[in-house]
């Protein structure tokens, strides 16, 4: 499947989970599942006198993912809506802004994901050293507080003795 939204059908999906998706659609042969390139989620606000506005945000975190391709089972979808043609044509500008902004920030997010993941195998490490110090697996003696817990007579286990 080609990346260009273009070279797909246009579709807008109502998930069951109340999300209105657009995204590029192609289906498999079974049918079902479908495959949406570039999905976005629509956002509309409304007041008492009507919309106020839309905006597409990204559905999937993109800068994480390998290809914006995603595949939905048709048991997550509830319903079926025809964008229209002004929306089409917005939803490809914006489709190949995403895409620009991904090839240009996802660089940077990989970094941070490498840094991050440096950072936490070092505290990591530094943990388990510090675990290491403060307890041996072989040291077998109990501090004298806790032994004392089980040598005291405290009655618990009688079944005469009430708490």
């Amino acid at each position: 499947m080609e990346n260009s939204p273009m070279s797909s059908v246009i579709r807008m999906f109502v998930l069951v989970t109340g999300q209105v998706i657009i995204g590029a659609t192609s289906i498999t042969k079974d049918e079902l599942f479908f495959y949406i390139n570039c999905p976005a989620e629509v956002v509309t606000k409304r007041n008492s006198n009507g919309p106020l506005g839309f905006a597409l945000y990204p559905w999937m975190p993109n800068e994480l993912l390998d290809s914006t391709v995603v595949q939905v089972n048709e048991h997550q979808i509830a319903g079926e809506m025809v964008p229209s043609e002004a929306l089409v044509k917005f939803y490809n500008v914006w489709c190949f802004e995403e895409e620009d902004k991904l090839r240009e920030f996802k660089q940077l997010f990989q970094q941070q994901i490498s840094k991050l993941g440096e950072g936490y195998a070092k505290k990591s490490k530094l943990s388990r050293e510090q675990q290491k110090k403060t307890q041996s697996p072989m040291d077998t003696s109990l501090s004298d507080a806790l032994i004392s817990l089980f040598e005291e007579d405290t009655g618990w286990g009688d079944p005469t003795v009430t708490h």
